[in-house]
Protein backbone atom coordinates (compact mmCIF):
# COMPACT_ATOMS: atom_id res chain seq x y z
CA UNK A 1 0.00 0.00 0.00
CA UNK A 2 1.52 3.29 -1.13
CA UNK A 3 1.77 6.14 1.26
CA UNK A 4 0.27 9.52 0.39
CA UNK A 5 2.63 12.46 0.33
CA UNK A 6 1.82 15.87 1.71
CA UNK A 7 3.63 19.16 1.86
CA UNK A 8 3.47 21.33 4.92
CA UNK A 9 3.55 25.08 5.00
CA UNK A 10 4.77 26.49 8.27
CA UNK A 11 3.78 30.06 9.18
CA UNK A 12 5.82 31.46 12.01
CA UNK A 13 4.80 34.31 14.26
CA UNK A 14 6.93 36.06 16.93
CA UNK A 15 4.03 36.55 19.26
CA UNK A 16 1.79 33.57 18.54
CA UNK A 17 1.97 29.88 17.82
CA UNK A 18 3.31 28.48 14.57
CA UNK A 19 0.67 27.58 12.00
CA UNK A 20 1.08 24.36 10.11
CA UNK A 21 -0.82 23.87 6.80
CA UNK A 22 -0.93 20.53 5.07
CA UNK A 23 -1.05 20.82 1.24
CA UNK A 24 -1.39 18.06 -1.23
CA UNK A 25 1.16 17.94 -4.10
CA UNK A 26 -1.66 18.29 -6.64
CA UNK A 27 -2.40 21.83 -5.50
CA UNK A 28 1.24 22.77 -5.70
CA UNK A 29 1.23 21.68 -9.33
CA UNK A 30 -1.78 23.78 -10.32
CA UNK A 31 -0.70 26.95 -8.43
CA UNK A 32 1.56 28.15 -11.32
CA UNK A 33 -1.23 27.51 -13.83
CA UNK A 34 -3.69 29.40 -11.67
CA UNK A 35 -1.20 32.24 -11.27
CA UNK A 36 -0.61 32.44 -15.01
CA UNK A 37 -4.37 32.35 -15.66
CA UNK A 38 -4.88 35.08 -13.09
CA UNK A 39 -2.18 37.18 -14.73
CA UNK A 40 -3.75 36.73 -18.17
CA UNK A 41 -7.18 37.61 -16.81
CA UNK A 42 -5.72 40.68 -15.09
CA UNK A 43 -4.06 41.88 -18.31
CA UNK A 44 -7.28 41.28 -20.30
CA UNK A 45 -9.31 43.09 -17.64
CA UNK A 46 -6.98 46.11 -17.80
CA UNK A 47 -7.14 46.09 -21.61
CA UNK A 48 -10.93 45.87 -21.62
CA UNK A 49 -11.16 48.61 -18.98
CA UNK A 50 -9.08 51.03 -21.02
CA UNK A 51 -10.89 50.06 -24.23
CA UNK A 52 -14.24 50.66 -22.54
CA UNK A 53 -13.05 54.02 -21.26
CA UNK A 54 -11.83 54.99 -24.73
CA UNK A 55 -15.10 53.91 -26.36
CA UNK A 56 -17.05 55.82 -23.73
CA UNK A 57 -15.12 58.98 -24.55
CA UNK A 58 -15.78 58.43 -28.29
CA UNK A 59 -19.48 57.89 -27.61
CA UNK A 60 -19.61 61.13 -25.61
CA UNK A 61 -17.86 63.01 -28.45
CA UNK A 62 -20.24 61.53 -31.04
CA UNK A 63 -23.22 62.35 -28.83
CA UNK A 64 -22.07 65.96 -28.61
CA UNK A 65 -21.60 66.12 -32.40
CA UNK A 66 -25.06 64.59 -32.87
CA UNK A 67 -26.64 67.24 -30.63
CA UNK A 68 -24.85 69.99 -32.53
CA UNK A 69 -25.97 68.46 -35.85
CA UNK A 70 -29.56 68.30 -34.58
CA UNK A 71 -29.45 71.93 -33.52
CA UNK A 72 -27.95 72.93 -36.88
CA UNK A 73 -30.58 70.85 -38.70
CA UNK A 74 -33.38 72.58 -36.76
CA UNK A 75 -31.89 75.97 -37.67
CA UNK A 76 -31.68 74.97 -41.35
CA UNK A 77 -35.27 73.67 -41.32
CA UNK A 78 -36.47 76.94 -39.81
CA UNK A 79 -34.49 78.86 -42.45
CA UNK A 80 -35.94 76.71 -45.25
CA UNK A 81 -39.48 77.29 -43.98
CA UNK A 82 -38.79 81.02 -43.80
CA UNK A 83 -37.39 81.05 -47.36
CA UNK A 84 -40.35 79.03 -48.66
CA UNK A 85 -42.76 81.46 -47.03
CA UNK A 86 -40.84 84.41 -48.46
CA UNK A 87 -40.84 82.73 -51.88
CA UNK A 88 -44.61 82.19 -51.74
CA UNK A 89 -45.17 85.80 -50.67
CA UNK A 90 -42.97 87.12 -53.51
CA UNK A 91 -44.71 84.86 -56.02
CA UNK A 92 -48.11 85.92 -54.68
CA UNK A 93 -47.11 89.59 -54.98
CA UNK A 94 -45.91 89.05 -58.56
CA UNK A 95 -49.12 87.19 -59.45
CA UNK A 96 -51.21 89.94 -57.91
CA UNK A 97 -49.27 92.61 -59.85
CA UNK A 98 -49.70 90.57 -63.01
CA UNK A 99 -53.42 90.29 -62.31
CA UNK A 100 -53.71 94.07 -61.86
CA UNK A 101 -51.88 94.70 -65.14
CA UNK A 102 -54.03 92.08 -66.84
CA UNK A 103 -57.15 93.92 -65.72
CA UNK A 104 -55.77 97.18 -67.16
CA UNK A 105 -55.02 95.50 -70.50
CA UNK A 106 -58.42 93.80 -70.44
CA UNK A 107 -60.15 97.14 -69.92
CA UNK A 108 -58.10 98.66 -72.76
CA UNK A 109 -59.15 95.90 -75.15
CA UNK A 110 -62.78 96.28 -74.02
CA UNK A 111 -62.65 100.07 -74.57
CA UNK A 112 -61.59 99.50 -78.19
CA UNK A 113 -64.34 96.89 -78.65
CA UNK A 114 -61.93 94.07 -79.56
CA UNK A 115 -63.00 91.42 -77.04
CA UNK A 116 -64.43 89.24 -79.79
CA UNK A 117 -60.93 88.73 -81.20
CA UNK A 118 -59.64 87.19 -77.97
CA UNK A 119 -58.95 83.48 -77.79
CA UNK A 120 -58.83 82.86 -74.09
CA UNK A 121 -58.72 79.71 -72.05
CA UNK A 122 -60.60 79.91 -68.74
CA UNK A 123 -58.39 80.98 -65.85
CA UNK A 124 -57.35 78.28 -63.42
CA UNK A 125 -59.60 78.31 -60.38
CA UNK A 126 -58.01 79.23 -57.06
CA UNK A 127 -59.34 77.03 -54.30
CA UNK A 128 -59.19 78.22 -50.72
CA UNK A 129 -56.96 76.01 -48.55
CA UNK A 130 -58.81 73.52 -46.37
CA UNK A 131 -59.02 74.51 -42.72
CA UNK A 132 -59.96 72.55 -39.57
CA UNK A 133 -63.24 73.21 -37.71
CA UNK A 134 -63.32 76.72 -36.27
CA UNK A 135 -65.67 79.02 -34.39
CA UNK A 136 -65.95 81.99 -32.06
CA UNK A 137 -67.60 85.37 -31.68
CA UNK A 138 -67.77 87.48 -34.84
CA UNK A 139 -65.60 90.61 -34.50
CA UNK A 140 -65.37 92.44 -37.86
CA UNK A 141 -61.96 93.66 -39.08
CA UNK A 142 -60.52 94.84 -42.37
CA UNK A 143 -60.01 91.95 -44.81
CA UNK A 144 -56.42 90.81 -45.47
CA UNK A 145 -54.73 91.89 -48.67
CA UNK A 146 -55.01 89.59 -51.66
CA UNK A 147 -51.24 89.10 -51.56
CA UNK A 148 -51.53 87.41 -48.17
CA UNK A 149 -54.50 85.30 -49.34
CA UNK A 150 -52.54 84.10 -52.38
CA UNK A 151 -49.48 83.45 -50.21
CA UNK A 152 -51.49 80.90 -48.20
CA UNK A 153 -52.17 78.80 -51.30
CA UNK A 154 -50.09 75.70 -52.13
CA UNK A 155 -47.24 76.51 -54.47
CA UNK A 156 -48.58 74.20 -57.20
CA UNK A 157 -51.96 75.99 -57.29
CA UNK A 158 -50.28 79.39 -57.25
CA UNK A 159 -47.98 78.38 -60.11
CA UNK A 160 -50.95 77.01 -62.10
CA UNK A 161 -52.91 80.23 -61.58
CA UNK A 162 -49.85 82.30 -62.55
CA UNK A 163 -49.37 80.27 -65.75
CA UNK A 164 -53.04 80.67 -66.65
CA UNK A 165 -52.85 84.41 -65.98
CA UNK A 166 -49.76 84.73 -68.18
CA UNK A 167 -51.56 82.96 -71.02
CA UNK A 168 -54.44 85.40 -70.62
CA UNK A 169 -52.09 88.40 -70.69
CA UNK A 170 -50.33 87.01 -73.78
CA UNK A 171 -53.71 86.73 -75.54
CA UNK A 172 -54.54 90.36 -74.70
CA UNK A 173 -51.11 91.56 -75.78
CA UNK A 174 -51.43 89.67 -79.05
CA UNK A 175 -54.60 91.61 -79.77
CA UNK A 176 -53.03 94.90 -78.68
CA UNK A 177 -50.03 94.33 -80.96
CA UNK A 178 -52.32 94.94 -83.92
CA UNK A 179 -53.81 98.18 -82.54
CA UNK A 180 -51.98 101.48 -83.18
CA UNK A 181 -51.12 102.56 -79.63
CA UNK A 182 -48.65 105.10 -78.31
CA UNK A 183 -46.66 107.83 -80.00
CA UNK A 184 -45.01 107.61 -83.40
CA UNK A 185 -42.46 110.21 -82.26
CA UNK A 186 -41.72 112.65 -79.49
CA UNK A 187 -43.08 116.17 -79.54
CA UNK A 188 -46.33 118.00 -78.91
CA UNK A 189 -49.67 118.21 -80.73
CA UNK A 190 -50.03 121.50 -82.58
CA UNK A 191 -53.33 120.71 -84.27
CA UNK A 192 -55.95 118.21 -83.16
CA UNK A 193 -58.46 115.99 -84.91
CA UNK A 194 -61.69 117.43 -86.33
CA UNK A 195 -62.76 120.92 -87.39
CA UNK A 196 -60.09 123.62 -87.60
CA UNK A 197 -59.09 126.69 -89.57
CA UNK A 198 -57.08 125.66 -92.63
CA UNK A 199 -53.50 127.00 -92.17
CA UNK A 200 -53.34 128.14 -95.84
CA UNK A 201 -56.85 129.46 -96.58
CA UNK A 202 -58.11 130.28 -93.09
CA UNK A 203 -61.39 128.56 -93.88
CA UNK A 204 -63.04 125.92 -91.73
CA UNK A 205 -61.94 122.44 -92.74
CA UNK A 206 -61.89 118.88 -91.41
CA UNK A 207 -58.50 117.74 -90.07
CA UNK A 208 -58.31 113.94 -90.50
CA UNK A 209 -55.51 113.39 -87.99
CA UNK A 210 -53.23 115.18 -85.54
CA UNK A 211 -50.10 117.23 -86.20
CA UNK A 212 -47.11 116.44 -83.97
CA UNK A 213 -44.34 119.05 -83.90
CA UNK A 214 -40.78 117.87 -83.31
CA UNK A 215 -37.25 118.38 -84.62
CA UNK A 216 -36.54 117.78 -88.33
CA UNK A 217 -35.11 114.31 -88.86
CA UNK A 218 -36.76 112.84 -85.76
CA UNK A 219 -37.28 109.07 -86.31
CA UNK A 220 -40.92 108.12 -86.95
CA UNK A 221 -41.93 104.71 -85.61
CA UNK A 222 -44.81 102.38 -86.45
CA UNK A 223 -47.41 102.33 -83.68
CA UNK A 224 -48.48 98.71 -84.31
CA UNK A 225 -47.46 95.56 -86.15
CA UNK A 226 -48.59 95.50 -89.76
CA UNK A 227 -47.70 95.65 -93.44
CA UNK A 228 -46.76 98.76 -95.46
CA UNK A 229 -49.35 99.23 -98.22
CA UNK A 230 -47.99 102.54 -99.55
CA UNK A 231 -44.67 104.36 -99.32
CA UNK A 232 -44.08 107.38 -101.54
CA UNK A 233 -45.43 110.83 -102.45
CA UNK A 234 -49.15 111.53 -102.30
CA UNK A 235 -50.80 114.91 -102.97
CA UNK A 236 -50.80 117.19 -99.94
CA UNK A 237 -49.25 114.55 -97.64
CA UNK A 238 -45.86 114.85 -99.36
CA UNK A 239 -43.76 111.81 -98.59
CA UNK A 240 -46.11 109.43 -96.80
CA UNK A 241 -46.21 105.89 -95.38
CA UNK A 242 -49.48 103.96 -94.91
CA UNK A 243 -49.52 100.76 -92.82
CA UNK A 244 -52.37 98.25 -92.63
CA UNK A 245 -52.81 96.60 -89.22
CA UNK A 246 -55.17 93.98 -87.83
CA UNK A 247 -58.85 94.36 -86.96
CA UNK A 248 -59.46 96.88 -89.77
CA UNK A 249 -56.94 99.48 -88.53
CA UNK A 250 -54.55 101.48 -90.69
CA UNK A 251 -52.20 104.38 -89.94
CA UNK A 252 -50.82 107.18 -92.08
CA UNK A 253 -47.59 109.14 -91.48
CA UNK A 254 -47.32 112.26 -93.64
CA UNK A 255 -44.90 115.13 -94.48
CA UNK A 256 -41.84 112.87 -94.02
CA UNK A 257 -38.37 114.05 -94.97
CA UNK A 258 -37.25 110.50 -95.77
CA UNK A 259 -38.99 107.13 -96.06
CA UNK A 260 -37.23 104.09 -94.53
CA UNK A 261 -39.57 101.26 -95.65
CA UNK A 262 -41.09 99.98 -98.91
CA UNK A 263 -44.57 98.83 -99.91
CA UNK A 264 -45.28 95.21 -98.98
CA UNK A 265 -42.78 95.20 -96.12
CA UNK A 266 -43.85 93.83 -92.72
CA UNK A 267 -43.10 96.11 -89.77
CA UNK A 268 -43.23 95.78 -86.00
CA UNK A 269 -44.39 98.29 -83.43
CA UNK A 270 -41.52 100.65 -82.66
CA UNK A 271 -39.74 100.06 -85.99
CA UNK A 272 -38.46 103.22 -87.71
CA UNK A 273 -40.40 103.81 -90.94
CA UNK A 274 -39.19 107.30 -91.81
CA UNK A 275 -37.98 110.67 -90.56
CA UNK A 276 -39.90 113.83 -89.68
CA UNK A 277 -39.91 116.57 -92.29
CA UNK A 278 -42.08 119.19 -94.02
CA UNK A 279 -42.86 117.79 -97.47
CA UNK A 280 -46.21 118.36 -99.17
CA UNK A 281 -48.79 120.86 -97.98
CA UNK A 282 -47.02 121.89 -94.77
CA UNK A 283 -46.10 125.11 -93.00
CA UNK A 284 -43.15 123.63 -91.09
CA UNK A 285 -41.53 120.44 -89.75
CA UNK A 286 -44.17 118.16 -88.21
CA UNK A 287 -45.78 114.74 -88.56
CA UNK A 288 -49.34 114.38 -89.79
CA UNK A 289 -50.60 111.19 -88.10
CA UNK A 290 -53.88 109.47 -88.98
CA UNK A 291 -55.70 106.38 -87.72
CA UNK A 292 -58.48 104.76 -89.69
CA UNK A 293 -60.62 101.69 -89.08
CA UNK A 294 -62.41 100.09 -91.98
CA UNK A 295 -61.78 103.34 -93.85
CA UNK A 296 -63.37 105.59 -91.21
CA UNK A 297 -61.28 108.35 -89.66
CA UNK A 298 -60.68 107.97 -85.91
CA UNK A 299 -59.41 110.55 -83.46
CA UNK A 300 -55.76 109.48 -82.88
CA UNK A 301 -55.52 111.25 -79.51
CA UNK A 302 -57.00 108.45 -77.31
CA UNK A 303 -54.51 106.06 -78.94
CA UNK A 304 -51.61 108.55 -78.90
CA UNK A 305 -51.98 109.33 -75.17
CA UNK A 306 -51.37 105.73 -74.12
CA UNK A 307 -47.77 105.49 -72.97
CA UNK A 308 -46.16 102.16 -73.73
CA UNK A 309 -43.28 100.81 -71.67
CA UNK A 310 -40.88 101.15 -74.64
CA UNK A 311 -41.78 104.85 -74.96
CA UNK A 312 -41.26 105.84 -71.31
Amino acid sequence: MSRKRYFYLLLFSEEGPTLKLKVRPFFLKIFPVLGLLLLVLSVMGCFLFFQTARLHRQVMVLRGELERARAKNQTLEARILSLEKEKRELLAGAVNELKARSEIIQKLVADFGLEKYLRLKPLATVKAPKSPPEGGVFIPVNPPSEDLALADLPETELASYSKSLLQSVDAYLKVLSGIPLGRPCGGYISSGFGRRRDPFTGKWAFHSGIDIVSYPGTPIKATADGRVIYAGRHAGYGKVVVIRHQYGYSTLYGHLRKIAVRAGQKVKRGQVIGYLGSTGRSTGPHLHYEIRRYGRYLNPYPYWRIKLASQR
